[in-house]
């Protein structure tokens, strides 16, 4: 079997983060002679080229997308980008010329490499399934979004159920995504199946290594005179959907009654929410307890330095951040939207609210109690620890992937 992954994007995030897990899943099966040899093909080359090379080999052809992207992209156009960031017709209206070349030339190249199978990592970049059908080959939709974006040929609903005709099988990312897309199929059956997210290999062993020393104490004793304030972290990129908001009024409130604490943001910023954000935290007089830390290429960086993760987005498919937090040993408060609930489980802690007071309320209630209560503090850190164990390991997405792909 020979496999084609087709990404739908060359940086590194979410998406390209878990494409890479694959590019290694795929290199254990060329060597157990599973999988005769596989191929990544990339839009452009990027970060995503960088951190796959010697492990698979690549080929950058320009692909368009059927939805239109919902931050800023391709950053040097420089005026283009704006230009066509702010009107998604336009984009869409583009792509629709440049899609049927992307998909000739991709199907071509497919065709030379003998592929057998195409991956599509994204539902946003459709070349790879009408490829497969154009070729009669396998085809695996790995589904990371749920989406109400600009969509130029039909209603955003009805891409899914195009993926569905066009997938062998349909990969989704959390059971929420599954159920709010495909509400009348059978879930892990035949064609749609659930495999949950894993940090690669290498973030795993640097993140048990934070989880050892913090239950062991050592962190802590070694930081013992230092460190007066607790740190509650927030991963992410400032921006509406993560909703750091919602985390500034619940600092604010816990600054009330927990004098030595600091709140830390950690990633980069969308400008616009980015001002928003500090207006807000002006307005509430605790600028001098927020920092900006910008973002963090190595995670020691963040998970080592924080005591309490708060995850307060409007929306979230799945949560890489929650994963690595209970990887870490640090306690992980959140609220049950999207696929947060689903994620954290009985483990850490889900606000069930909907009341945005009621929700500050909790999250300030638990976060107190997280940071007064070492027994309870480290009571969740180890739930969370087993939690990941059983569910996010990267062994155990390794072991998945590869009974899916041998299954067709």
């Amino acid at each position: 079997m020979r496999v084609v992954l087709v990404s739908h994007a060359s940086g590194f995030h979410g998406a390209e983060h878990i494409l890479y897990n694959l590019s290694l899943v795929l290199r254990e099966l060329i060597r157990e002679k599973k999988v005769e040899s596989s191929v990544v093909v990339l839009p452009r080359y990027g970060q995503l080229a960088r951190q796959i090379k010697g492990i698979v080999d690549f080929k950058v052809i320009p692909m368009s997308w059927w939805v239109a992207p919902r931050v800023q992209f391709y950053s040097e156009l420089g005026n283009l980008s704006h230009i066509l960031s702010a009107n998604p017709y336009l984009f869409l209206f583009l792509s629709s010329f440049i899609m049927p070349f992307s998909i000739l030339v991709l199907s071509g190249f497919i065709r030379k490499f003998g592929g057998d199978l195409i991956w599509s990592n994204s539902v946003v970049n459709p070349c790879g399934a009408f490829s497969s059908a154009i070729l009669r080959k396998k085809h695996i939709w790995h589904i990371h979004e749920v989406y109400g974006d600009v969509n130029l040929f039909f209603p955003t609903k009805k891409i899914f159920d195009v993926a569905y005709v066009l997938s062998s099988k349909l990969l989704c990312v959390s059971n929420f995504v599954a159920k709010n897309l495909f509400p009348n199929k059978k879930i892990n059956s035949e064609k749609i199946f659930v495999i949950y997210n894993s940090p690669s290999p290498e973030r795993e062993k640097i993140l048990k290594e934070i989880f050892q020393r913090k239950i062991t104490g050592k962190i802590s004793k070694r930081e013992k005179g230092e460190k007066k304030e607790k740190i509650i972290g927030v991963i992410g990129k400032i921006s509406q959907q993560k909703n750091q908001i919602l985390a500034v009024k619940v600092f604010s409130h816990l600054k009330q009654i927990m004098k030595d604490t600091k709140l830390v943001f950690f990633g980069d910023e969308d400008k616009k929410y980015g001002a928003e954000l500090r207006k807000v935290i002006q307005k509430l007089g605790i600028s001098d307890s927020v920092v900006f830390a910008g973002f963090k290429s190595k995670i020691q960086d963040i998970y080592e330095g924080i005591d309490v993760l708060l995850v307060p987005s409007v929306f979230e498919t799945s949560s890489l951040v929650s994963i690595e937090a209970m990887a870490s040993g640090v306690p992980v408060i959140t609220h049950d939207v999207g696929a947060l609930g689903e994620t954290v489980g009985d483990a850490g802690i889900v606000i069930k609210n909907k009341d945005e007071e009621k929700i500050i309320q909790d999250f300030v209630l638990y976060a107190e109690k997280l940071l007064r209560d070492t027994d309870f503090y480290f009571e969740v850190a180890r739930r969370q620890f087993q939690r990941f164990q059983e569910h996010f390991s990267f062994e155990s997405f390794s072991q998945k992937i590869k009974n899916l792909i041998l299954s067709l």
